[in-house]
């Protein structure tokens, strides 16, 4: 019973680690968007540009939806360090948006300049979250690795004879 309790708690880790990866796949896809947006707009197309900056902003906010859910199924044990990665990032991230977003604000009141210079600073801030978030995820998947490996080599010591287990040096 024990062991089913242990694939449970590894499978809720795994889907945890699946909804970051999945997360930071939507924030590069809403960063592209946001980046062909600020093309547009570049080239006098306001409306397209914008739609695509706010195309962009949605994927971002799904991206950190998951990445936030992601933090919330995976237990991280010991390594802090990992979870402070990824939650710094996502702060990152979330400062990002807000600059992105005043910008979206001020081109559409027509200071093109300056809503373009505050998404690209916004744009900055996210992927400094992302490459926190990033580093963080792999941090824990590294700490995974080496705590598996340590379990598969002490359980690979153990043999089963019937009944009672019989532990072999």
């Amino acid at each position: 019973m024990n062991n089913i309790m242990c694939d449970f708690c590894e499978r809720d880790r795994l889907a945890g680690i699946e909804d970051i990866k999945n997360g930071i796949c939507k924030i590069q896809e809403g960063i592209k968007d946001i980046l062909c947006g600020l093309e547009k707009i570049c080239k006098c197309c306001i409306r397209e540009g914008v739609k695509d900056i706010k195309k962009g902003i949605c994927k971002i906010e799904d991206g950190l939806c998951d990445i936030v859910k992601g933090v919330k199924d995976t237990d991280f044990d010991c390594n802090c360090t990992a979870k402070k990665a990824i939650v710094e990032g996502i702060c990152d991230v979330k400062d990002g948006l807000k600059d992105i977003k005043r910008g979206l604000h001020l081109i559409c009141k027509g200071c093109i300049c300056k809503g373009v210079e505050a998404i690209n600073q916004g744009l900055c801030d996210v992927e400094k979250g992302l490459n926190c978030i990033v580093e963080g995820l792999n941090d824990l998947i590294n700490d995974m690795d080496i705590r598996g490996k340590h379990r598969d080599r002490c359980f690979g010591e153990m043999s089963w004879n019937g009944g009672d287990p019989d532990i072999t040096v």
